[in-house]
């Protein structure tokens, strides 16, 4: 599971949709999973799951990739390569390569300069 920029179809700003959810296959059921089971409260957790994946994006990548240093972390580019999303924000850049197939790999605080950057005056 990851959060990833995705582009606004027909949108003026690269920023529309910024920061929603994008994930593949079994990562919901994943964080199903570990919601239920860890001291949420029980009444809670359904609702709260609930919306995050009514405001999320399913992806099914098409492949798979072998272009970061953690194999363990490519299924994060291929979520955001699925998605067409222009940024994969991450704290763990080290691993990944800096620009992969229209993806470029950028680090939280890099992508709200960008956001900052992009409010009206």
């Amino acid at each position: 599971m990851g959060c990833y920029y995705q582009r606004g179809e027909g949108s003026d700003t690269k920023f529309e949709n910024a920061g929603r959810l994008i994930y593949w296959g079994g990562a919901l059921e994943t964080l199903k999973t570990e919601v239920t089971s860890k001291s949420v409260d029980p009444e809670l957790a359904p609702r709260l799951l609930a919306d995050l994946e009514a405001s999320s994006l399913k992806v099914n990548p098409a492949g798979v990739l072998a272009f970061t240093r953690d194999p363990a972390d490519n299924k994060f580019l291929e979520c955001a390569i699925a998605a067409n999303a222009p940024f994969l924000v991450t704290g763990n850049t080290r691993h990944f390569p800096q620009r992969c197939r229209g993806v470029q790999v950028i680090t939280p605080r890099v992508f709200f300069t960008l956001l900052v950057e992009q409010l009206p005056d």
